[in-house]
Formats: structure tokens, C-alpha cells, sequence
């Protein structure tokens, strides 16, 4: 029924003697790396039973290539997109080190669409594809997407989806929208992350009703501009794990500010996860409590951000504060604007502290723009359940020519994981200090 659909879709379009086609082929190469200081603690010792986990070094090189082919007519656009991604290792700190290669866990990793094979760097996925999907679209009333696509809206579900996601913008100034999926990828196209597509959620416990099932995930929104206020209101839902409102409110002094002058905006963003009875057997994930405890109940999270604008500098502060556990299922991509993943692959898959259990953390920052040049600065403090925190990163990224540009982030980076937790298997005594302070640089052609 949906090959017989497209194609008389794409019949009407050729028939049409004001038919517009168009195809395009883009990409990228790009070399990401990341060097672990291990201020005051060894590179190279590696043994989870005594709490002994290094901050690892890497690079490695990835190229992207997408073809778009599209058709228009009369407020009718219809699309065909496919892209992919294939990249190697170049150099792996972690290789010779007790337990292996660990570097698979940013590029290749693979367990299977259920993850329950057992993951590891004899088996691995250097390859995805991440684009390969159908797009129509009639004028501004309705559009569709179906297939392998990124997901560009809503705060917590952003990123590389298979599934559906289906748009209006019927009523002026809103955007309404809804998305399907049960199967999510891990994609930076300019970074070291290539994970393929698996089940969202998925539970790999052996001998539990649900292991290896893939469940389906939906999320639903209204965002409504009205003046100098954006208004979104989103809900998301997946079958037994659970169900999640949220309310993200933007206002902005200057909604046509160009870069020259003051200006200022203020987020808010308040979210509640109740988890679903089916999640309860569960172990709590990412070792936010003792390692025995089940999920249960839920939790809300609050964002608060204020930026402000001057010609070409910006400057600002935030908080985000956790209420109970909210993040059991959330997390990879948020509406915060920092990288969550800056500690150690040795532990929770580099994942640092903000979005535990009952964590409060502030944070302020400075950046600006000079012509090819730009620049960051961000401080933060975080204290959580499970551990405290602090970090200073600075950030510069500087374009060489239109289609090449290059990173440099230093980042110093300060965990105290609290006595009573897991770090690596040992279950600490005391509260334990590590470092998590790194370089990371990148280097990206697009064409």
C-alpha cells in the first residue's frame, strides 16, 4: 500500500510540465581527537576493582556523503534522501591496557538491534547508514518523513531516528508535530560518535519479560510563536517505560536581533517522567543509585537559562536542577547547549553528572564571534546524588576557508564520585577524587 502510494505521488509529479528536479551530493571528512591529561593519576593503570579508571586518548577519522534528489511543483515538494557514514581508528590509548580496546564504544559499537549479543572490540560496526528516507511536503499545510532521518525538534529526542515524523504549520505562526520510532543511531558528523541503529530503551537482561524487545517511543508538540514569546508544550510517551510532559518557554527582547546591539533571552523548560510499571524490574541505569535499586516512580527536571547579546560577544548563566530520577530514559540529547559526554569510556560511556539523580547544577559562560573566529568559555559546577563536580572549558573553532574549519577545547574537569557508589566495580569507602580534565581537537572538509 505505501510503494503504491509514493508512486502515484511521484507520477503526478511527472506528468507535470512545470516539474523542477533537483539531486545534490554533499559530505564531509573529518579527524576527531581527545588526549586524557590523568592529572595525578596514571594513563595506563587500568582495574575496576579498585575504583582505578584513566581518562583515555583516541583519534580517529570519519567521512560522511549524502544525496538528496527532490522533485517541486506548485507547493509539492517530494524528496528522496540517503547518507552515510564510514570511519577507522587512528591511534587508541586503551589498546594495550587491561580489558582491551575501548575506543569501540565511541566508533563501531555494535551488540545487535536488541543489544544483547554482548558488545566488544572484535565486533564492531564501522559503517551506518543514517540517512534513508521519504519527504513530502504540501506547501506549509502538512509534510511527512519516513525512514532513517534526524530529528530536529522537541528538547529530548534530537538526533538519528527510524520512524516517522509528520509536521504541520497550517495555523500561522505554529508549528504542530509528531514523531514514531522505536530505533535511535548515534551520529556526530564532526565528532568521534558512530553508533548504528538499535532499539531505544531496549532492556538486555537476560531472563526478563521484555529482553530484547524493542518498544515504540512517541512524542507530540506545539510550538507557538507569539510576539517575543516561543510557547512549546511536548509530550512523549513510550510503551511500558514511560510517559513524559514538558513545557519549554523562550522569550526573547529582540526576535529580529542581527548581531548588533543589546539583546537578551530567557529559557525555561520543565519536564516530569513518570516511569510505566513495566520499567520497574529494571535496574536503575548508569549507577545513579546503589547498584541494587529497580527503577520506580519518576521524576521532573527544571531549566533555567539567561543569555545576553552585545554585537558579536554573548555571555550568560544557567541552572539545571533534577527532581528524584527523571533521566532514567533521557538524557543523550537535551536543551542545555553543553556536551554531557566528557568523562571517561571506562564508566557510563564518558556520561559526566548533570542529569542524576537530585543533581543541582549552575553554570556561566562568555563567547563571541570575530569574523573566521570563534570562541568559548564555560565554567561549571555540579553536586548530585552519586557524585560532585566542577569543569572549565574553553573552546575555539576557526574556519581556514568555506569548506574547512578546526576546533581546539581544553577542558579542565574535576570529579569527586561519593563514598557508597560504583567507580568501575568497587564500591567506594570514601569519597574518591579523579580527573577527567582533557584536549580535544577536531578537523572537518565539507563539500
Amino acid at each position: 500500500m505505501k510503494t503504491k502510494i509514493l508512486s502515484l505521488i511521484a507520477l503526478a509529479f511527472l506528468q507535470s510540465e512545470a516539474l523542477e528536479i533537483k539531486n545534490k551530493l554533499s559530505g564531509s571528512a573529518a579527524s576527531s581527537s581527545k588526549i586524557g591529561l590523568n592529572i595525578n593519576q596514571s594513563p595506563t593503570k587500568v582495574n575496576p576493582a579498585e575504583g582505578i579508571l584513566p581518562t583515555e586518548s583516541f583519534s580517529v577519522i570519519r567521512a560522511n556523503v549524502d544525496y538528496i534528489f527532490s522533485l517541486t511543483h506548485e507547493g509539492h515538494y517530494f524528496d528522496i534522501l540517503l547518507g552515510g557514514s564510514f570511519g577507522g581508528v587512528v591511534y587508541d590509548s586503551t589498546k594495550n591496557l587491561v580489558g582491551g580496546s575501548q575506543i569501540y564504544k565511541y566508533i563501531g559499537y555494535w551488540a545487535g538491534v536488541a543489544n544483547t549479543k554482548g558488545p566488544g572490540n572484535k565486533d564492531t560496526r564501522n559503517y551506518i547508514l543514517y540517512n534513508a528516507n521519504v519527504f513530502y511536503r504540501y506547501d506549509r499545510y502538512f509534510s511527512i518523513r519516513i525512514g532513517r532521518f534526524g530529528l530536529d525538534i522537541g528538547d529530548w529526542q534530537r538526533g538519528f531516528r527510524e520512524g516517522v515524523d509528520i509536521r504541520s504549520q497550517a495555523i500561522p505562526n505554529t508549528t504542530l508535530w509528531f514523531f514514531a520510532t522505536n530505533k535511535g543511531a548515534a551520529v556526530a558528523k564532526g565528532g568521534p560518535w558512530l553508533r548504528d541503529f538499535r532499539y531505544i530503551n531496549v532492556n538486555d537482561t537476560k531472563g526478563d519479560w521484555d529482553y530484547g524487545r524493542g518498544f515504540w517511543l512517541f512524542g507530540t508538540g506545539a510550538q507557538v510563536i507569539y510576539k517575543n514569546f516561543t510557547i512549546h508544550p511536548m509530550f512523549y510517551a513510550q510503551d511500558s517505560r514511560f510517559v513524559s510532559p514538558t513545557l519549554d518557554i523562550i522569550y526573547n527582547f529582540r526576535p529580529d536581533f542581527d548581531g548588533k546591539g543589546f539583546n537578551f533571552k530567557t529559557q525555561v523548560v520543565g519536564m516530569y517522567a513518570y516511569y510505566l510499571r513495566g520499567a520497574w524490574h529494571l535496574d536503575a541505569s548508569l549507577d545513579n543509585f546503589q547498584p541494587e535499586t529497580k527503577i520506580k516512580g519518576g521524576g521532573g527536571s527544571l531549566f533555567i537559562k539567561q543569555t545576553f547579546f552585545y554585537d558579536n560577544y554573548e555571555f550568560g548563566a544557567a541552572l539545571y536542577t533534577t527532581f528524584s530520577d527523571p533521566h532514567q530514559f533521557f538524557g543523550g540529547a537535551n536543551p542545555t547547549g553543553f556536551d554531557s559526554f566528557t568523562g571517561t569510556i571506562y564508566q557510563f560511556t564518558t556520561w559526566n553528572n548533570v542529569f542524576r539523580k537530585y543533581a543541582h547544577t549552575g553554570w556561566a559562560f562568555v563567547g563571541g564571534s570575530h569574523k573566521d573566529l570563534t570562541w568559548r568559555v564555560v565554567g561549571r559546577y555540579t553536586n548530585a546524588t552519586r557524585a560532585q563536580e566542577q569543569s572549565v572549558l574553553c573552546s575555539f573553532t576557526y574556519k581556514f576557508t568555506k569548506n574547512f574549519e578546526g576546533n581546539f577545547t581544553i577542558q579542565y574537569y574535576g570529579l569527586t564520585t561519593k563514598a557508597g557508589h560504583l567507580l568501575g566495580t568497587k564500591r567506594l569507602l570514601q569519597d574518591t577524587y579523579s580527573d577527567r580534565s582533557s584536549i580535544r581537537t577536531s578537523l572537518v572538509y565539507f563539500f
